[in-house]
């Protein structure tokens, strides 16, 4: 609880340094995200920071539920969510986009609805929602449910979700971001999907508070980097 505490007050303090100053390139920045966005947006504000060292970036992975909540209490500037909140004095507008997709081992072949249930499922906490909307919107007159499937492993840690995949024991249904960064050996591969199915990235603060001149910069510097 001492470590949290300290780390909250040496967070505030930071805050505190930042108030009355509006300079694009320096000050504290407090986002959160789902960890599948968060992979790529704070890859994207390590590179930035290494340009702008004054940039302060603190970065939060959360679910979204916490994510709106921490944005109404301001404890955090700016979040990215998957579901728009209905919180009216939240501004949220479309950032980007995440394709959702079905990742197989290295060497599967049988790449119909009947292999995979041969081939088994790797859960993880959003694991179940994934995989039932590629499947119901690919495979509707096979799909009866996902307890149809048999599971062969669970894993809570967004950046390990794919190595099981990757040794074959299973398939797995993830966003996109995720797929891109994994650096398992042998690289699953994506199951082709004849349907597509994507989640837009909200980003989300409050209304009526006017955001240091820092956020433009680095959204500006985000769109253009897409």
């Amino acid at each position: 609880m001492f470590t949290y505490g300290n780390a909250l007050f040496t967070e505030h303090q930071l805050f505190k340094s930042t108030l009355g100053r509006d300079h694009p390139h320096e000050g504290l920045c407090r986002f959160a995200s789902p960890g599948s966005f968060g992979i790529k947006m704070y890859d994207f504000l390590m590179t930035l920071n290494r340009q702008y060292p004054k940039l302060m970036i603190h970065y939060a992975y959360a679910p979204n539920q916490s994510i709106v909540r921490d944005v109404m209490e301001d404890r955090i500037d700016v979040g990215f969510v998957t579901r728009k909140p209905g919180e009216p004095n939240l501004a949220a507008d479309i950032v980007e986009e995440e394709r959702l997709q079905l990742m197989v081992p290295a060497r599967f072949s049988d790449m119909d609805f009947l292999g995979l249930k041969n081939l088994g499922f790797i859960n993880h906490p959003d694991g179940f929602h994934h995989a039932s909307r590629l499947l119901q919107e690919n495979f509707p007159k096979e799909l009866r449910g996902m307890d149809e499937f048999l599971v062969r492993g669970f894993i809570n840690q967004i950046a390990r979700i794919l190595e099981p995949v990757a040794h074959g024991l299973g398939f797995t249904a993830l966003p996109e971001f995720v797929c891109t960064a994994s650096n398992c050996k042998p690289k699953p591969k994506i199951f082709p999907l004849k349907r597509q199915v994507t989640d837009p990235i909200y980003r989300i603060y409050k209304k009526h508070r006017k955001l240091p001149v820092r956020f433009e910069f680095i959204f500006a510097e985000y769109m253009a980097a897409r």
